[in-house]
């Protein structure tokens, strides 16, 4: 039988000669690939220009006009930002807005840190307990201000009563209807509503965290507080900025629950920003004032979140 092995220059040259026709094969397939994941990307990013992005422009544009909804636009440059500047009412609707940020995003890390401390010892209950806590977060917002606002008006208020009842008269108040109280009880209820986001999510990371460092915390001593503040703690701290992040953007930008217990309370005690662009723009029909106003908001929502980032950042 002849032997028919290519000698070896040949088969080198045979294989060299075939390879750039393979990789010439390969490449009109992951162009198709690629176009097709863009085609694919299409109505998401059509849908994003037009309802996100184009309004967000719309709304650069109009902060520099003054215009009602109806007639002509005028241009006014700055005039609608230095307006912002020296009115007492925005200048306070941003303090009320600093003001939630703070307390909101503080209570509700914190708690939702204690709550799934607190899930993750395994206690009984676990599931039921969880669900408990997640529960306020399927409510719809509206619902539940209008809920509180019940459970809190002066003709109602169960707390006023309860709290007469234990001895503690001091603590039997009008809570939302007293302008100095009102957005406190605002920042509860939010804290009420949204705080099981916040469990879920450190519950879920704290089962990642390695056991044998648990461990070897409890073999020197080491008791369950300090344990989940020295080690559990700064392990999800990437964790504990992406909830910081979302909840300044939450409170900053918040309105419904806002705009749901304002009907009958003191407007000007919880007046934020959001409900002074809406009332601006659809009460007063100053549409330049409400779009400037809208910039602003984002901007400061948007330095907030950076240096929030910036700052996890660098401890970690």
């Amino acid at each position: 039988m002849a032997d028919r092995t290519l000698p070896a220059g040949r088969l080198e040259t045979t294989a060299t000669a075939t390879r750039p026709i393979i990789r010439a094969r390969r490449r009109p397939r992951i162009r198709s690939q690629t176009i097709a994941g863009y085609l694919f990307l299409l109505p998401a990013l059509a849908l994003t220009v037009a309802f996100v992005l184009w309004p967000i422009a719309q709304s650069f544009r109009l902060s520099l006009y003054t215009w009602n909804g109806d007639g002509p636009q005028t241009f006014v440059g700055l005039q609608n930002f230095a307006r912002i500047a020296q009115d007492k009412s925005y200048t306070a609707a941003f303090g009320h807005n600093v003001l939630f940020m703070v307390a909101y995003t503080v209570l509700e890390v914190v708690l939702g840190f204690v709550l799934a401390a607190l899930l993750n010892t395994g206690i009984r209950g676990v599931v039921f307990f969880r669900t408990l806590y997640f529960m306020p977060v399927v409510v719809p917002t509206a619902v539940a201000a209008l809920l509180w606002g019940m459970l809190l008006a002066p003709t109602v208020d169960p707390f006023s009563a309860f709290f007469r009842a234990v001895g503690l008269p001091f603590l039997a108040h009008s809570w939302l209807g007293d302008s100095n109280t009102a957005l406190y009880a605002v920042v509860v209820i939010a804290v009420w509503k949204n705080v099981g986001v916040a469990m879920i999510v450190y519950l879920a990371a704290m089962q990642d965290v390695p056991q044998e460092l648990l461990e070897a915390a409890s073999i020197d001593g080491a008791g369950t507080v300090r344990k989940y503040v020295s080690i559990v703690l700064p392990l999800l701290r990437p964790i504990t900025a992406v909830l910081i992040a979302l909840s300044i953007i939450y409170a900053m930008r918040t309105f419904d629950i806002v705009w749901a217990l304002t009907g009958t309370q003191p407007r000007a005690a919880l007046e934020m920003v959001s409900t002074l662009i809406v009332r601006i723009a659809f009460s007063f029909h100053q549409f330049g004032l409400a779009s400037a106003l809208a910039v602003v908001l984002f901007a400061a929502i948007f330095v907030l979140a950076l240096l929030q980032t910036r700052l996890m950042e660098d401890r970690t």
